[in-house]
């Protein structure tokens, strides 16, 4: 590889979106990488590496789609997803038992033996249920419990996870027309609103998100905090769809680039409202790479 090219640069407010992990790991973990935002430090070099270009993507006045304000607010509505998940799992739990309770009286059921409630008995020094081993019921209301916890937290992270998607296209949008103007560019054959990532957990390559332009010679992305060129020439193959399990999350692609350069992971959100809705727009995106590798309108 070629010596790389550094030049001081300081860009503007900005964030930049990771993927969601697996959603199993959404209560594992207590996080959802897919909001996490972070700010470049103002010495965040440009780099000009053996024809794969990295520089800055400088904004002006109304091109910043994701400042310190939304960052925070995404932050809080997710801690207030998570922390209702907490509670919500008592207030399941507790209804399931009522239901479960009231069918089993009525129809004069057995209590029969609890696997669970002695473990949580001992576990709280005989605090927590007083001593009474409860039946059936209250092993499957929590179960229950937990269950409708996951749906509820599920359905407000995958929506939150696209929050503002709307607004942050229109909003680089934008900007990456300016740029366009002022680089002298050519119409794209074709353009997709992306979130993009390195396969390797650290290099010059970002998370960000903006939009994927397509051209005869090479890839274009221009995001919130950074610009990268990736000539034709560097592409290692077609792209590889990934679905996940059930389609809970979505799908993303992988764009395979010669060696050294890492492999590309590729979201794309242009007509989506939620990380689950995300499939039929990266199929699209898909087949526009491999056409576009191929040589074809």
């Amino acid at each position: 590889m070629n010596a790389l090219t550094l030049s001081s640069v300081h860009p503007e407010s900005a964030s930049m979106y990771k993927f969601t992990p697996p959603l199993c790991l959404f209560l594992l973990t207590g996080t959802m990488k897919t909001m996490q935002t972070g700010y470049p430090p103002s010495n965040a070099p440009t780099v000009l590496a053996d024809g794969l270009r990295i520089e800055r993507s400088p904004a002006q006045r109304g091109e910043i789609a994701y400042g310190n304000i939304p960052a925070a607010l995404l932050t809080t509505l997710t801690a207030f997803a998570f922390a209702g998940g907490v509670i919500s799992v008592w207030i399941f739990g507790y209804a399931f038992w009522a239901i479960l309770e009231g069918i089993a009286r009525a129809f004069g059921w057995e209590r029969g033996g609890s696997l669970l409630a002695p473990i949580l008995n001992w576990m709280a020094q005989g605090g927590l249920l007083w001593g009474i081993v409860e039946g059936w019921r209250f092993d499957v209301s929590v179960l229950l419990g937990i269950i409708a916890t996951w749906a509820m937290l599920y359905f407000a992270l995958d929506h939150l996870a696209l929050l503002g998607n709307s607004r942050a296209q229109r909003i680089l949008a934008r900007k990456e027309a300016r740029l366009l103007r002022e680089r002298n560019a050519e119409v794209p054959e074709a353009r997709s609103f992306v979130e993009i990532r390195s396969n390797q957990r650290k290099g010059e390559i970002a998370p960000d998100i903006g939009w994927l332009s397509l051209f005869p010679e090479r890839l274009l992305f221009i995001g919130e905090t950074q610009i990268i060129t990736i000539p034709r020439d560097i592409v290692a193959g077609d792209p590889r769809l990934h679905h996940s399990t059930s389609n809970l999350i979505g799908a993303s692609l992988t764009l395979p680039l010669k060696t050294p350069y890492p492999s590309l992971r590729l979201v794309a959100r242009d007509r989506a409202n939620s990380l689950s809705s995300t499939t039929e727009d990266t199929q699209r995106l898909h087949d526009t790479l491999r056409g576009w590798q191929h040589g074809k309108d």
